[in-house]
């Protein structure tokens, strides 16, 4: 991976987790003003987008695994 891939992905991953934050937090004040149904979604989210990250990094740690395997077979 170039330097500059590197930077877009660390870009990436910070946008991500303060979105996630964000959105944890405003689920705090759309529940106190009963908006409990936008609140509930406010909490599922990140959750969702944290699955997806870590299903990511298990597969591609697994085709690495693979990978090695294959080459020292």
């Amino acid at each position: 991976m170039s330097s500059d891939g590197a930077v877009h992905m660390a870009a990436g991953m910070v946008g991500y987790l303060a979105l996630c934050a964000a959105l944890v937090v405003l689920a705090g004040s759309l529940a106190g003003r009963g908006h409990d149904g936008w609140a509930v979604a406010s909490r599922l989210v990140p959750v969702a987008v944290l699955a997806g990250f870590a299903a990511s990094a298990a597969y591609v740690l697994a085709f690495t695994a693979g990978a090695v395997l294959a080459c020292c077979g």
